[in-house]
This record gives structure tokens, sequence and C-alpha cells, in this order.
């Protein structure tokens, strides 16, 4: 979009005095404050995105694509509140937790500890935690079993892939076979 198209497009009934709007919105839950001096809606929308904008460019994605950014944070939400206080009780959860724990036969993928041999409870871990990866969290390829000393030293502080290159091609063979 060029310099004249895009004055046309701000200069619509509104439309310039509502994009800053959803930019400031937008680089407040970034965490920015917009309301200092100097901050531009270069500044801004370069915060949010990640990327390095001139002025012309902060405004075309403001126009063309923060609609879709604005979606993909909307439908980050919905999958958070999924992940709630009874997510360890449904179905689904019970379901993938049952092929984790089956793909690693019962031991721990860190230290190999298992329940039958040294008495350790096990966990079915996140690999990337559910708090930041809600939409993860009944994905089998993100799962991990770690006994409870492990897991609870690992936390969600870190998201290392701890099972074998085996395990792992097993865990993704048994999907892929369940999809054919």
């Amino acid at each position: 979009m060029d310099r004249k198209e895009l004055r046309k497009a701000l200069n619509r009934s509104g439309k310039r005095g509502g994009l800053l709007r959803r930019a400031k919105s937008l680089y407040r839950k970034a965490g920015g404050k917009p309301v200092a001096s100097g901050v531009t809606v270069a500044v801004m929308v370069s915060t949010v995105t990640g990327r390095r904008m001139t002025k012309h460019d902060a405004w075309v994605w403001l126009l063309e694509e923060s609609d879709s950014f604005i979606e993909n944070i909307v439908s980050t939400a919905k999958a958070k509140k999924s992940v709630g206080p009874n997510f360890s009780k449904s179905v689904a959860w019970k379901a993938v937790r049952f092929e984790a724990l089956k793909a690693s036969n019962g031991g721990c993928c860190l230290c190999g500890r298992s329940n039958r041999e040294h008495g350790v409870i096990l966990h079915v871990d996140h690999i990337k935690p559910k708090s930041k990866w809600p939409e993860l969290a009944l994905t089998l390829s993100n799962l991990q079993v770690l006994c409870e000393d492990c897991n609870m030293g690992k936390g969600n502080r870190d998201d290392t892939d701890w099972r074998t290159a085996t395990e792992t091609d097993r865990q993704l063979d048994a999907v892929n076979w369940r999809e054919i």
C-alpha cells in the first residue's frame, strides 16, 4: 500500500482514531505506557509485533494485520480458560495422560526411576508448560513422564524435553498410526 492509499484509508470516517486506540491498547497489554510523551505509533506497533517498523509500516499493519493478531490473542485466551481447575479431571486429559504413561514404559524420562522398582510417584509433565502454552495442553508430543522429584524441581521454568529420541519416535508413531 503506497502513501496515498494509506492516507485515504486512514482519513475514512474515524478510522485513524480507532486504529490509534487499538495500537495503544495492544501496547499497554504488551507492557508499554503509551501515555508517555514521544511514544509513536511505530514504537507501539514495533513493541507489540516484536519487529522494528517505520511509521508507514505500522499504520499499514494496523489496517491490514491487527485483526488477525487480535483474533490470535482471543483464541489463546479461550484456550487458557479451557485449562481451568477441572482440567486434570477431564476425559480428554485422562486419555492423553494414559498414552504418555504407556509410551514411557512407566519410568521417569530424566532419572530413570520407576514406580515398580523404586516406588516413586510418576507425573505426566507438560514440556511447554500449560500455563504458558494452553493450546498444547492435550498434545501428546508435548508430554513427558517425570517422577515427582524431577517434575517439582523443573516446575514451569524449564521446557527441556527429557525423552529419548526413540521414546519420542514411538509416541509420534502411535499418534500417526491412529490418524490413518
